[in-house]
């Protein structure tokens, strides 16, 4: 019982000298639309943008696992800007990846516009979450 209690007291003490931090990026990547097609390459064509912030914090309930590496999902923005399927591609940690993708569900965009209507298009999202030393 002693034992435990002074390993709970380490990993604490060991909390306490870290952080943990997320960055998002975008990565460049051809636009696609919903059907997976490439569109037209003139200004038609005006891909979609992020209305919401597109850093998702490190989900709390995480700290103490330690959980760190990238996220990467292609998003299907609707033509509303809705958030309406997450393919994951680069996974973290099922249980993280499930939270991370809640969140990501409730992000919103101002659509893909195709000849002025609005358009679904596949949006590539990515975040690498990491661990560093407090200040």
């Amino acid at each position: 019982m002693q034992k435990r209690s002074r390993l709970t007291g380490s990993i604490a003490a060991l909390s306490a000298l870290l952080s943990w931090s997320a960055a998002f990026t975008q990565e460049k990547v051809p636009p696609r639309l919903e059907d997976g097609s490439a569109p037209p390459s003139d200004e038609r064509f005006i891909p979609a943008e992020p209305i919401d912030s597109l850093n998702i914090p490190y989900p709390a309930e995480f700290l103490r696992l330690g959980y760190a590496g990238t996220y990467e999902a292609d998003l299907l923005i609707s033509p509303s800007g809705e958030v309406t399927e997450v393919k994951v591609l680069k996974s973290v940690h099922p249980a993280f990846n499930r939270v991370i993708t809640k969140q990501v569900r409730q992000l919103r965009f101002k659509p893909a516009l195709l000849d002025g209507a609005p358009t679904a298009e596949w949006f590539r999202y990515s975040a690498r979450y990491w661990q560093e030393r407090a200040r």
